[in-house]
């Protein structure tokens, strides 16, 4: 897909405007791609942006923070780096634009001498929006328009329905996603990726009724706004077509593509009763759909779309949490079971969302990792557990809780790296772990990765041992330290023969790999002596120390954790 066109002159006074509310010299308009590149399309002023703006762009790509404040130094001065990242209706879903200003030493630029920024993004939204409208062509017809041009479309059947009928007329509205597009662009090109965007719709428009509306939203995503008449038993037929259009392989220059959409649907006046509330609802029933992976779909039942508002407020709050700091850790004492002593504490991520209480680690991890925040968690959770350590006054492990995720896309490495380097904790005290009930990606990328962290001389620990994915693989597969058995064995091991009979082995195993062994959930003294029988190097639980909110007695040099 080309870059959107627009004019020269819409690019400098759109920067020029932003300046000068914000008081700055330097301005940009930058395009950012989901793979972190980015390109200048406008600037004024001294700014160095390629610089300033390195590595940066994944996490403005995934943030919809409405400011986001960043301080860098090159190699002459500190600049402070506002900007304001946004999402163009129509835009393919790899891009955005950035609005982005920065001050120079002498001319601070704080948080709220930002906001202008926000009012100039929307106010010029609906021009980049135009710019950025994508319409693949079918039959000379222009069938396929914006999201703005769908709700009209909607409206009118409705209001139509209303003025014609005493019983409302049914009709569906589907919303699909075209699968692994970004892994598509990646490896063949938007050029190559627009095709198969084509055939998709080509292949949409003959499995649905005659009459339907076709509309592409940019992004590999696609509307299809069905004709009266269609019931949730024919949408579920319509639906079913769709899916088998979809499996014949597609030929592609020589090569044989298979592709797949995830898809979300309602029916009008059942799920929804009116043409917003259609569209909402297909876009929550799409949500939930990715939760069961490629190729399926969902009905935006009522509780679908409970669940979807519910955990939109949760993204909004943890986006929140991470800009107001309240995000916190406890600690939990890890003990060597031959010297009875603390050799590392566990940094435990705990969130009091106001007005609403604890929030379970199982809930908002999970939710991030589906949301796309899991990388600005694990960032914070990773900095402020680093620089406690290094002001502990005994050098103990730290060991912090990272989502699998990290594995496939190459930035674990380079993050933690940067992060001891600040802190200045040094590399052998920091564990890493990974937990065994998420999925590493592919093995190849996840082997990788693992050996980076390894060079670096950070420890490697695979969590929830025993309850996940191909544990044993695992075991053989990848450059670990330290298994964590799950907690799950200490709770079963006294009261079935065959659990124990497995830790033992599990015990064996580790010690005959070289591999040391920690054993979670350790609350009786009778647990502990079947370990330390058995050759298991560490344990925690409550029968050795409960998490606490600072730090643990002793280790603190100047202040608590």
């Amino acid at each position: 897909m080309s870059e959107p066109n627009l004019t020269e002159a819409t690019h400098e006074a759109t920067i020029r405007l932003a300046a000068a509310a914000c008081g700055c010299r330097s301005a940009a308009l930058l395009l950012v791609h989901a793979d972190s590149t980015f390109s200048v399309l406008a600037s004024i002023g001294s700014a160095p942006w390629s610089t300033l703006c390195a590595g940066r762009m994944d996490a403005v790509f995934r943030s919809s923070a409405p400011v986001l404040v960043i301080r860098e130094q090159d190699d002459t001065m500190t600049w402070t780096l506002g900007g304001i990242a946004m999402s163009s209706v129509g835009a393919p879903g790899g891009v955005k634009i950035m609005l982005v200003v920065a001050s120079e030493p002498g001319d601070p630029l704080e948080e709220p001498y930002l906001k202008p920024l926000k009012d100039i993004a929307l106010a010029i939204s609906p021009v980049w929006g135009d710019a950025f409208t994508i319409g693949p062509q079918t039959g000379g017809t222009d069938r396929f328009k914006t999201r703005a041009s769908m709700l009209s479309h909607l409206e009118h059947m409705i209001m139509s329905d209303n003025a014609s009928s005493v019983h409302p007329r049914r009709l569906a509205f589907l919303l699909m996603d075209l699968d692994h597009l970004s892994r598509l662009n990646e490896r063949s090109g938007w050029d190559r990726a627009d095709r198969v965007i084509e055939e998709m719709i080509r292949r949409v428009s003959v499995a649905v009724p005659s009459g339907s509306r076709i509309e592409y939203f940019g992004g590999g995503r696609v509307a299809v706004a069905t004709p009266y008449g269609i019931t949730a038993v024919t949408a579920r037929s319509i639906i079913a077509s769709i899916m088998r259009a979809m499996h014949a392989p597609f030929e592609l220059e020589g090569e044989a593509l298979n592709i797949s959409v995830t898809l979300g649907w309602c029916v009008y006046p059942q799920d929804a009763s009116n043409a917003k509330a259609m569209m909402s609802a297909a876009h929550a029933a799409l949500t939930e759909a990715r939760r069961s992976g490629a190729g399926h779909d969902c009905r935006a039942t009522e509780a679908v779309v409970s669940r979807h508002n519910e955990m939109t407020g949760l993204e909004r709050s943890l986006m929140l949490a991470l800009q107001e700091n309240e995000l916190s850790h406890q600690w939990m004492p890890i003990i060597n079971v031959e010297s009875q002593e603390i050799v590392a504490v566990e940094a435990l991520l705990r969130w009091e969302r106001p007005d609403h209480g604890p929030v379970s680690p199982g809930i908002f991890i999970q939710y991030a990792e589906e949301a796309g925040l899991i990388e600005q968690v694990d960032t914070w959770s990773l900095r402020h557990a680093c620089l406690a350590a290094a002001g502990w006054s005994s050098p103990l492990r730290v060991c912090v809780n990272i989502s699998p995720l990290w594995l496939a896309n190459g930035r674990l490495a380079p993050l933690i790296s940067a992060t001891l380097a600040e802190s200045g904790l040094a590399a052998h005290r920091l564990q890493i772990e990974l937990s065994e009930l998420r999925s590493f990606g592919p093995t190849d990328l996840a082997h990788q990765e693992l050996s980076r962290l390894r060079a670096l001389g950070v420890k490697i620990a695979l969590d929830d041992f025993g309850s996940g994915y191909s544990c044993l693989e695992r075991l053989s597969s990848f450059p670990l330290d330290q298994i964590k058995l799950d907690r799950f064995f200490m709770g079963k091991m006294q009261d079935d023969p065959r659990v124990g009979e497995v830790l033992r082995s599990l015990l064996r195993l580790a010690t005959v790999l070289g591999i040391s062994c920690c054993a979670k959930g350790v609350e009786t003294e009778r647990q502990m002596a079947f370990l330390e029988a058995y050759g298991c190097t560490e344990v925690q639980g409550y029968l050795l120390g409960q998490p606490v909110d600072h730090a643990l007695p002793g280790l603190s040099r100047q202040t608590d954790v």
